[in-house]
């Protein structure tokens, strides 16, 4: 799956990218039944879809492979992990990886990665 994707972000230039691939997640049944209780997740599989602003920020980041795979996680339990809930805000999710922020919103059964941020470290200047 990973060598898919790194093979569309070279040269991909259509409107987005859909990813609708039925893999299970790869954790025991009981770990699965304990998130999805304590966390009252969704465990249908959504489907990805990567926005070309996304793309394009995706095809600047050395590290892209890290947020294919978290995205992918993402697909089976949209609003767990380490998701983040938005108030006032032009998007209404994020979640972290890395340095990185992913911004995103659920659509139906769709899962949207709208933009990718980088987040500067912060020192003395920044204050």
């Amino acid at each position: 799956m990973l060598k898919f994707f790194t093979a569309l972000l070279g040269g991909l230039n259509k409107s987005c990218l859909v990813v609708n691939s039925y893999k299970p997640f790869l954790i025991s049944y009981k770990i699965t039944y304990k998130i999805s209780l304590n966390h009252k997740c969704c465990a249908k599989m959504k489907t990805l879809i990567i926005q070309p602003k996304a793309l394009k920020q995706l095809r600047r980041i050395p590290e892209r492979s890290v947020i294919i795979d978290k995205c992918e996680e993402l697909k089976q339990f949209p609003l767990c992990a380490n998701v983040k809930s938005l108030i006032n805000h032009k998007y209404p999710y994020r979640f972290r990886v890395g340095r990185y922020r992913v911004f995103f919103q659920l659509i139906g059964d769709a899962l949207s990665v709208v933009s990718i941020e980088e987040v500067k470290k912060r020192d003395e200047r920044t204050y």
